[in-house]
């Protein structure tokens, strides 16, 4: 069996690649739309990823702070300030470098509705994201795109350290009851999502579904409690006596659930998988990359793909920023590239082009788009290395939980 260490390593290395289909699943329209449509569907369903996201941080943090006889091995205050500090600078970075734009969209119609963008709107949506209270506006208009899930994660912290008292002393069965209680509750909104056809009444109604915290806390709270009955099971040896499932190989659970990723959306209602449906696949693949090894871990628990994973919160933030840009830059290229030198000099025709570039989608070829990952992943890790990281290090303590996952 593997070493504890080794068996979060493989957790905390798959970060990085549901970041980065969430990335090329925002862009997806505006980026690769030539593609055949079955190689779009893998990047248009990244809603699973999202999910996963939340469900494997309420997980690795249940894993790294919980304590059997006080909930939680550190106090609350110094557990809020070393989450804060993770995110809430970068988060607030890019709410500050992206404002100009945001506060010119005011007359606007908010994208999907036909709400007018007044500026009492925009003040009043631009200090929410500030205070991370955007997931609880269900028509909210983002600086940035990714602040509704910051501000989700804000909430689930908030509740984090009560939620490991409340669970400290349940039994595995417990546990078990509370994580299917937990799952029922989680599908009864999309389930009259779709029975009251709720998308076609109100654009509030489809908020709801995507960003409100309190329907997604289910998915950070079962991750907690999953990791319960793993750490029970780890601490009383029982591990091979788990279900025939979570000794899978990681491998092979990975390919079932990419599978499931892009088939399930074809016959299956979009609500139904976005929130809840996906869940019992999601479980049993961190379960398996925690119990196994195999090749498939061994990939995620390499040095590099952990020392990139550490910026897996900072790419996510970045990434409408950094992404948006990249479009416009290749663009630009592909623009100065098809003159011909001698019109670079002809005042009329080259502002006549540069008029019919600003038209133009930002549609760029595939190799570009990758490219534009690349970018991403590395601003991104400097951004975490020197302006994250250093002021991460004003809200620390001399006794850490862990050296195990505290970057998660």
């Amino acid at each position: 069996m593997l070493k504890v260490k080794d068996r979060i390593d493989a957790l905390s290395g798959i970060r990085i690649f549901l970041i980065l289909s969430i990335a090329a699943g925002h862009f997806i329209e505006s980026y690769i739309s030539h593609l055949p449509q079955w190689q779009q569907g893998l990047f248009t369903n990244y809603y699973f990823s999202t999910s996963f996201f939340f469900i494997l941080s309420g997980f690795i943090l249940t894993y790294v702070y919980f304590d059997d006889e006080r909930g939680i091995r550190i106090p609350v205050k110094r557990f809020l300030h070393s989450r804060l500090s993770k995110i809430y600078p970068i988060h607030l970075l890019f709410i500050v470098i992206m404002a100009p734009r945001f506060f010119s969209m005011e007359g606007s119609l908010i994208p999907g509705t036909d709400i007018t963008i007044t500026k009492p709107y925009i003040i009043g949506s631009f200090f929410s994201q500030v205070f991370l209270l955007d997931a609880w506006n269900p028509v909210s208009l983002s600086v940035n795109g990714p602040a509704w899930s910051v501000s989700a994660l804000f909430f689930f912290y908030l509740l984090f350290p009560y939620f490991c008292r409340i669970i400290k002393n349940d039994t595995v069965s417990q546990l078990q009851k509370k994580t299917l209680t937990l799952w029922a509750i989680y599908l009864i909104y999309p389930i009259c999502y779709i029975f009251f056809d709720l998308d076609s009444q109100h654009p509030i109604f489809e908020g709801l579904l995507h960003h409100n915290p309190l329907l997604r806390l289910p998915e950070f709270l079962i991750g907690m409690l999953v990791c319960r009955i793993y750490q029970i099971n780890q601490q009383n040896d029982q591990l091979i006596n788990t279900p025939f499932y979570v000794r899978l190989s990681p491998s092979l659970m990975l390919i079932v659930a990419i599978l499931a990723y892009a088939i399930f959306p074809v016959f299956i209602p979009y609500a139904l998988l976005h929130n809840g449906l996906f869940l019992p696949i999601q479980l049993v693949l961190i379960l398996s990359l925690a119990a196994n090894r195999d090749l498939t871990t061994r990939f995620l628990s390499h040095p590099f793909i952990l020392k990139v994973s550490n910026a897996s919160l900072t790419i996510f933030i970045a990434h409408y920023f950094i992404l948006g840009w990249w479009g416009r830059v290749d663009q630009a290229f592909r623009f100065f590239s098809s003159l011909h030198w001698r019109e670079l000099f002809e005042v009329r025709i080259f502002l006549n082009k540069l008029i019919q570039l600003k038209n133009q989608p930002t549609d760029v070829s595939f190799t570009s788009f990758l490219i534009g990952l690349g970018v991403l992943v590395t601003v991104s890790y400097f951004l975490q290395m020197y302006f994250v990281n250093p002021i991460g290090k004003l809200f620390s303590y001399q006794q850490k939980p862990s050296r195990v996952l505290v970057n998660s």
